[in-house]
């Protein structure tokens, strides 16, 4: 615990230092709100048994809530995992910025974290900590792959609700960088600077107020060493024991190691550092401890801590530390590295998004000026062509309607009826099948930046089962209005008649001699109107990536005529296959007509 927060404590000391942060009380004693937890530790572990603890061994294989939990997200049973999560869980994974609030908060991630495209790495529960008393289990595991090699390990603790015996309160510690013995040199410096800086430093001297005796040995540790005494902290390990700090590279064994590393970063850390207890479970021979760390009675930030204990005759046989990654938490970046690693095609989006963004708002070198230089004439065109948008005002000579070069209108009409048919595959997205870019917010945002929005939803979307069962019932209501034929139909009908106006409308502005001519140098210096092209080439490309997983939603033939078409015909192959094709069976209709 300690040797771990090493790696931290350097930054929230210098954090605390700049804000002045400081609490003494009149007395010179510390007052804090988690006291009351440490002053009740040795009443904790003789209260009555809850009337929850038959839950501890509710199933037939005698797990935990917790262990069936994992087991559920092992096994992608996310239906099942949150069938023991309550209403108002709340789900801390330390390697993200902030709680998951609620169950469809957490459903939501869950689901994306075991998507089918994503590697199938498992939780490999190693050691359970079991406080029947208390409703809590913690968990000691490591990370396992599809080939059995093993990951990161960590703890995790979870609290039950007392009322329903369902899961309220997760919080999951993983192992992060063995930077420790680096940081304990820094830590030193540190602290010394941090001496200097403070007016008034206390040494904080943390008190159980109970004899040390009812103490568990974990807690006996923490006591000693808030006292830094060193000696009184090293008793409670047996001789032989194995205490892995995960910040560190390899695990201290035997007590005489231990010993001599604990007075090291006894040296390094400031007197008025302490560590508090947050929550605890006693299993007897496992005891599991939530913890922070404080500096002067102020919580210092990014210190958050898990530490598992195993004990033998009353001593302390084996230790795993594991804290919370300081300042940058990679949780969400990681999630999305996975999905966008999980298949290599996937990096072809994620590069093509990125020349996209360069050429079309960035370089100087393309036709016209960069996006991103706010030229007056560009603000007019896109003016100009909202005015016109889908021919509405030009076709009824509304008087504000402008006079735009037709093959222009052309080609922007036919651009924004193209983005609008993807609303077909609404259906990619659902309570079931989250993405990490939501697709409706994808599909409006294409009407205005086209595929800036579509590339990154494209490297990034989940991946469907291989025979989901799914009903029109299921999707949203927007989702639901656009499984309907008349999508493919209507946008097949703009997109046809912005072709007719790029080749015929305002013939006697844009006569047939100079027309292609005029409209190519308009593209020379407009870097608008030339990036309405790259993503026409763009949408032709990437068109059929959504194909094959609306064939399996619905359960039609990948290799039919019809999917080929939509994937390799541009824009009509689209508007006829969203025509046409299998609509979703609503739900008991479908069997029921099957069945007759």
């Amino acid at each position: 615990m300690r040797i771990t927060i090493a790696c931290l404590l350097p930054g929230a000391l210098a954090f605390q230092a700049r804000t002045g942060q400081h609490s003494l009380s009149g007395t010179g004693q510390r007052i804090h709100p988690h006291h009351h937890r440490l002053h009740a530790f040795a009443n904790l572990f003789d209260a009555p048994p809850s009337p929850l603890s038959n839950l501890f061994k509710s199933s037939p294989s005698g797990t935990t809530l917790a262990e069936e939990f994992l087991e559920a997200l092992n096994e992608k049973r996310i239906d099942d995992a949150m069938t023991l999560v309550g209403e108002g869980v709340e789900f801390i994974d330390t390697d993200f910025p902030s709680p998951f609030e609620g169950k469809e908060e957490l459903e939501n991630v869950l689901r994306l974290a075991s998507s089918p495209s994503i590697g199938a790495n498992k939780f490999i529960i190693d050691d359970v900590a079991v406080d029947k008393k208390k409703n809590k289990v913690g968990i000691q595991f490591h990370m396992e792959n599809a080939d059995g090699q093993r990951g990161k390990i960590g703890n995790a603790f979870f609290k039950l609700d007392e009322s329903s015996g369902l899961i309220k309160e997760v919080f999951v510690f993983r192992e992060h960088a063995k930077s420790g013995e680096t940081n304990l040199k820094v830590l030193r410096g540190a602290s010394q600077i941090i001496a200097l800086a403070q007016d008034e430093i206390e040494e904080i001297k943390t008190t159980i107020a109970a004899p040390s005796g009812t103490l568990s040995p974990p807690e006996q540790y923490f006591q000693a060493w808030n006292d830094r005494d060193i000696d009184r902290a090293c008793s409670v390990f047996a001789d032989n024991v194995e205490y892995d700090d995960t910040q560190f590279p390899a695990p201290f064994v035997g007590r005489e190691k231990l010993d001599a590393h604990l007075t090291t970063c006894a040296e390094c850390f400031p007197p008025s550092m302490s560590f508090v207890v947050d929550e605890t479970i006693d299993g007897g021979d496992k005891f599991m401890a939530l913890w922070h760390a404080e500096n002067n009675g102020d919580t210092l930030p990014f210190t958050r801590g898990c530490s598992f204990y195993n004990i033998k005759g009353g001593k302390i046989t084996k230790g795993v530390d594991v804290v919370e990654p300081a300042v940058f938490k990679l949780g969400g970046v990681s999630l999305l590295a996975n999905t966008v690693l999980s298949e290599p095609i996937r990096l072809v989006p994620v590069a093509v998004w990125l020349v996209y963004l360069y050429v079309v708002f960035f370089s100087d070198w393309f036709f016209g000026l960069p996006a991103t230089s706010l030229e007056q004439r560009t603000w007019e065109e896109v003016r100009d062509l909202s005015l016109n948008f889908f021919f509405v005002s030009p076709i009824l000579n509304l008087p504000f309607a402008p006079v735009v070069h037709p093959m222009l209108e052309g080609v922007f009409n036919l651009l924004l009826s193209w983005a609008a048919m993807f609303a077909g595959f609404l259906s990619d997205e659902r309570k079931e099948k989250p993405n990490l870019l939501p697709m409706l917010p994808t599909v409006i945002g294409m009407q205005f930046l086209t595929s800036a929005f579509l590339l990154p939803f494209l490297a990034t979307r989940s991946t469907e089962e291989e025979s989901p069962v799914l009903y029109q019932e299921d999707l949203s209501i927007v989702a639901q209005a656009t499984e309907s034929p008349i999508l493919g139909i209507a946008m097949g009908g703009v997109g046809t008649g912005a072709i007719f106006w790029a080749l015929f409308a305002r013939i006697q502005d844009f006569g047939w001699d100079t027309r292609l001519q005029s409209f190519l140098d308009l593209l020379s210096i407009d870097r608008v109107g030339s990036s309405f092209l790259v993503d026409l080439a763009i949408f032709a490309v990437f068109q059929g990536w959504l194909v094959d997983d609306d064939l399996k939603r619905r359960n039609m033939d990948p290799d039919a005529l019809l999917g080929t078409l939509c994937k390799f015909v541009p824009f009509f192959g689209m508007a006829v296959y969203l025509a046409v094709r299998d609509p979703l069976p609503q739900n008991g209709i479908g069997d029921a007509e099957q069945s007759s």
